[in-house]
């Protein structure tokens, strides 16, 4: 008799019952997509996984566009160094190929300071070039490494069953 009185007085004590699905999270081909239960993958916006990451935690949340702007950052100085890096390899041949100099490059022979500023110029792309590169993919693959890391974090936290005391009155809690 008393574990049904007990139990009739827990089921009319819980009024309200929310359930919720954490959606797995997992990035592939710059995308972010979810399983939800295991049913199908859905493309998540980008609103969508800051929003599931601040609700798990504030700390992923800024992990995640940490790596985001890294990766960003990344793409720009590649996009940048690698046009750079190649007129640069293309021009320097050309520019110290032997001969006299042709007046369609460089305009007339009267003025040989401009053939040296031209290597000059060569020289500062190709120097650029290297150094915006090299720069460029450690911040590219390290910001997508930190992205999924973060991401797998997410998918690692572990539910937890808590005891509370809450406006609507005692229960128990599965906070994940």
């Amino acid at each position: 008799m008393k574990k049904i009185l007990l139990g009739l007085i827990l089921l009319l004590g819980s009024t309200i019952v929310n359930a919720q699905l954490k959606p797995e999270m997992y990035y592939h081909n710059g995308n972010v997509y979810s399983n939800v239960a295991h049913k199908h993958r859905h493309k998540m916006s980008s609103f969508e996984v800051a929003q599931n990451l601040y609700n798990q935690s504030e700390f992923l949340y800024k992990q995640y566009q940490k790596g985001q702007n890294m990766k960003v950052s990344g793409a720009v100085f590649m996009g940048v160094g690698v046009p750079a890096l190649a007129t640069g390899i293309i021009m320097l041949p050309m520019l110290y190929r032997e001969g006299a100099p042709s007046s369609s490059i460089v305009g007339s022979n009267k003025a040989p300071n401009r053939w040296e500023d031209m290597k000059d110029a060569g020289w500062a792309l190709l120097g650029f070039g290297v150094g915006f590169t090299s720069v460029g993919i450690p911040l590219y693959c390290v910001g997508l490494k930190t992205m999924k890391t973060t991401l797998s974090a997410y998918n690692e936290t572990t539910p937890t069953l808590t005891f509370q005391l809450k406006d609507n009155g005692l229960g128990l809690a599965l906070n994940f």
